[in-house]
């Protein structure tokens, strides 16, 4: 994870992370900030999941969405007209994020 992402957060925050397309390593995590600002990081893999916990992981984001404490990272965004530019983009595996086309 990301230094910048964990000074980003407030304390006591939740960072979500929703499955990886192509992340099939071992990560390394340095827990010292989540221990000094009690931040919890939260994986979720959809379908690898026990069916007992997804419902209970979608009504708590959910709820997360409702109150406007989601914010979704993009991480590029192109005019519809560079779309291309854009596939491109994410086939290199530059964006850390949604990217968006704009019109």
């Amino acid at each position: 994870m990301r230094q910048a992402r964990r000074d980003a957060m407030a304390e006591g925050g939740r960072l979500v992370s929703l499955g990886s397309n192509s992340f099939t390593g071992t990560g390394v995590v340095e827990f010292w900030s989540f221990w000094v600002k009690n931040l919890r990081l939260i994986g979720w893999g959809g379908r690898s999941n026990s069916d007992a916990h997804a419902p209970e992981i979608m009504r708590e984001l959910i709820e997360l969405a409702e109150a406007g404490r989601l914010r979704p990272v993009v991480g590029g965004t192109y005019p519809f007209a560079d779309a291309a530019a854009a596939h491109a983009a994410i086939e290199a595996r530059r964006p850390i994020g949604k990217v968006v086309l704009v019109p």
